[in-house]
């Protein structure tokens, strides 16, 4: 646009630091997630498995298409039943509730 023979320019910026910091934040967790030697299953509000890492397929023996999409209690008959799933869960409570203080 000219105004009194002067062109005009117009630029719009926008600051995009917050969403750059935030995907490097899922980057890292990712890199995390995947070179973790512990296995871990990630699983919905509803217990269904959405993720799993590389060492939870090679402590389990199951293929990743076998984990995602099952309801993470169906492992619990299959590897010692009610009191030992129990026991895990209270230490990995306690460990969460250690590691957020």
């Amino acid at each position: 646009m000219e105004v009194d023979g002067e062109r005009l320019y117009c630029t719009l910026g926008r600051d995009v630091t917050a969403q750059k910091n935030e995907e490097q934040r899922q980057r890292l967790q990712a890199t995390v997630f995947e070179s973790s030697h512990t296995g871990i299953a990630l699983s919905d509000a509803a217990g269904m498995i959405v993720d799993v890492n590389a060492a939870y397929l090679k402590m389990s023996g199951r293929t990743r298409q076998q984990s995602i999409g099952v309801h993470h209690r169906v492992f619990r008959t299959e590897s010692g039943g009610r009191a030992i799933w129990q026991q895990k869960w209270d230490d990995s409570r306690t460990a969460w509730t250690a590691a957020s203080r």
